[in-house]
C-alpha cells in the first residue's frame, strides 16, 4: 500500500479543476452553437409570414421584432461560443441548408417524373386499348363476312 499525503490530495484537486472548467467551457460552447443555429433558422422563418401576408402592418411589425430577437440570440450565442463556435454553427447551418435544398430539388425531380411516367403508362394503356379495339373490329368484320357468306350459301341452296 502506498502512503497518501495531504500533498497528493491537493494535486488531485488541482487535476480535477481543469476538467470541471473544461466541462463548463464545453457546455457554454454547445449552448452558444445551438443558439447561433436557432437564430439563423429564426432569420429564415421570419420570411414566411412576410411573404404570405405582404403589406399587413401587424405582420411587418411582428416580423421586425422577431428578427431583432433573432439578432439578440445570435449575439448571445457568439458571446458564449466564440468565433470558432460561430464558424462551426454557420458550417452546420449551411450544410443543413444545402441538404434541405437538395432534398427539395430531388423531390421536385421525382414529382416531375411521376406525371411523365404516368403519362407513359397512360399512353401504353391507350395503345393497348386501341389495339384491342382494332382486333375486335377485325373479328367483327370477319364474323360479318362469314354470316354474309352463310346467307348467300343458304340462298343458293333454296334456288
Amino acid at each position: 500500500m502506498t502512503d497518501r499525503t495531504d500533498h497528493d490530495d491537493a494535486n488531485d484537486a488541482l487535476d480535477e479543476e481543469p476538467v470541471v472548467a473544461k466541462r463548463a467551457d464545453t457546455r457554454k460552447f454547445a449552448i452558444g452553437v445551438a443558439l447561433i443555429i436557432v437564430s439563423l433558422i429564426m432569420g429564415k422563418i421570419v420570411l414566411v409570414p412576410l411573404l404570405t401576408f405582404p403589406g399587413n402592418l401587424k405582420v411587418m411589425v411582428g416580423g421586425a421584432i422577431y428578427y431583432a430577437v433573432s439578432w439578440v440570440i445570435i449575439i448571445i450565442g457568439v458571446f458564449l461560443a466564440g468565433r470558432e463556435g460561430y464558424r462551426l454553427a454557420v458550417k452546420i447551418y449551411k450544410d443543413y441548408q444545402r441538404r434541405a435544398l437538395l432534398k427539395v430539388k430531388n423531390g421536385a425531380v421525382v414529382a416531375m417524373r411521376k406525371p411523365i411516367e404516368g403519362g407513359r403508362k397512360l399512353a401504353a394503356r391507350t395503345a393497348e386499348a386501341r389495339e384491342r379495339a382494332r382486333a375486335r373490329r377485325v373479328e367483327r368484320k370477319a364474323e360479318r363476312k362469314e354470316r354474309k357468306a352463310a346467307r348467300r350459301k343458304r340462298k343458293r341452296q333454296r334456288r
